[in-house]
């Protein structure tokens, strides 16, 4: 038993023990644990009770009434936790996402993982990339064979991979990261998200290449997004050089960073922490590109079709999980968890969300 019970914890992400409060995905794993072992316990006492009808009728009535009680109760946490009695998803729908498994704290880069399969600007990318590029084919592979958890898929590899390629992440499972690292070395290493071209005081353009067009939330009071979406692309700095940011021509994806980490020293201290802006920004489902943002002048209009949250109140903490739109329907997914939910509920916690892609409407 308590093989299988170390076995089963196992495929459990760790970093649900670090979210800063309780959150409905830890409630409901916590109850898939349990209702799995009350199941375990259930088949234990029935085999006690079919013993025990050699030797005593009235303990073997016993065993069959505690199997039944286990059985009863650990059905119910595992169908809360997952919607089937038998722990499993749902049907696979055609067009869903799969889940990634996680051994550690890899949530940020399985849900970054989940936004890059889904960009085909992005996927491409990925192909140049070796490692990912195998990561990408199984994904790509779980899909066509309809697979609701991707099948031999480690995203420990890739995160030592970036460890040694970055020098910045840690290699450690159970050190929890930052996701725009994950999108920040995609783009270092395949000629750039976006390139712009940037003029600094009227002067003449230079070429200017990007991961994430990051949105600074420090402001108060704080404008709708696509108010600050206009201010990334023409702003004053802090030793008074005027920044003009311009595409080209307009991209067919835009990836968005709202910069909601900060770091400041303490009150009367020379101690610096981390801190998290957490409150919603309004108008993040779509933006315009205006003209005066594109050499060409074209304007262009995009929509939110997936994007990332972050829960918990540090970077060092928490729990990344992704929405993603296929077709007409949004699934959320918490590592191997994926289920659907509805376009009211996907808008409200784009709110929140940390990193989003625009898709450039028709």
């Amino acid at each position: 038993m308590s093989t299988q019970i170390q076995a089963l914890h196992q495929t459990l992400p760790n970093h649900t023990l670090f979210i800063e409060g309780v959150t409905s995905e830890t409630v409901k794993r916590v109850c898939y644990v349990v209702g799995k072992i009350f199941q375990w316990a259930a088949a234990a006492a029935l085999g006690g009770a079919i013993t025990a009808t050699a030797f005593a009728g009235s303990v073997a009535v016993i065993y069959l009434v505690t199997a039944v009680a286990l059985a009863a109760l650990g059905t119910c946490g595992v169908y809360y936790a997952t919607g089937s009695i038998t722990g499993d998803d749902a049907s696979f729908i055609p067009g869903q996402s799969s889940g990634i498994k996680n051994a550690g704290m890899n949530c940020w880069l399985n849900a970054s993982l989940q936004l890059l399969v889904h960009v085909p600007n992005l996927m491409e990318k990925a192909k140049q990339i070796g490692p990912l590029s195998e990561l990408t084919q199984r994904y790509e592979t779980a899909q066509k064979n309809r697979k609701k958890v991707v099948e031999n898929w480690d995203s420990q590899t890739i995160r030592e991979m970036l460890s040694k390629a970055t020098g910045i992440i840690s290699p450690n499972k159970m050190h929890q990261e930052d996701a725009a690292q994950f999108f920040e070395y995609l783009s270092d290493n395949t000629g750039g998200m976006h390139t712009l071209y940037q003029r600094i005081n009227e002067g003449e353009s230079t070429l200017r290449r990007e991961a994430l067009i990051q949105i600074d939330l420090d402001w108060e009071p704080r404008p709708p997004f696509p108010q600050l979406f206009q201010e990334y692309f023409k702003y004053r700095t802090d030793i008074g050089q005027n920044i003009d940011l311009r595409f080209k021509t307009a991209p067919e994806d835009l990836l968005v960073q709202l910069k909601r980490f900060t770091i400041a020293p303490r009150p009367n201290t020379n101690i610096w922490e981390s801190s998290k802006i957490s409150e919603s920004i309004s108008g993040v489902s779509a933006v315009a590109l205006p003209s005066s943002c594109v050499e060409d002048g074209q304007v262009a209009n995009y929509i939110c079709d997936g994007f990332l949250c972050h829960i918990g109140a540090t970077p060092n903490g928490g729990h990344y999980v992704a929405y993603i739109k296929r077709g007409e329907r949004w699934w959320y997914i918490s590592d191997d968890h994926v289920s659907e939910v509805q376009p009211s509920v996907a808008l409200e916690k784009m709110s929140s969300a940390y990193i989003l892609h625009y898709k450039k409407m028709a």
